[in-house]
């Protein structure tokens, strides 16, 4: 848990960004992002999996990529704090797996 506090923390400059609208992110389809584990063996896969859960697995575009994308599709004001959001859905998850 202690792991997603400190990422969620890093996320804050995102979301600060996000909400002064400072940059606009463009939602590029997923055809045409190169994967990171294109020809790579299922060992380095794996492995490459594992490690990214404890480094920067969410980045600053991906962040603002996933916020923009729920805005659009809910109709949230552009303002709508998502992390908080987040925040919520997770101690909501955590309770109810108690």
């Amino acid at each position: 848990m202690g792991l997603c506090v400190l990422k969620m923390r890093t996320w804050r400059a995102f979301e600060e960004e996000a909400r002064r609208g400072s940059r606009l992110v463009s939602l590029a389809p997923a055809a045409l992002r190169r994967s990171p584990f294109r020809g790579h063996g299922l060992a380095r896969l794996v492995w490459r999996a594992f490690l990214a859960q404890f480094r920067d697995s969410v980045t600053r575009d991906l962040y603002l990529d996933l916020r923009r994308l729920f805005v659009e599709r809910t109709g949230a004001p552009v303002d709508f704090d998502f992390l908080d959001f987040l925040a919520r859905g997770m101690d909501h998850a955590r309770g109810a797996s108690c």
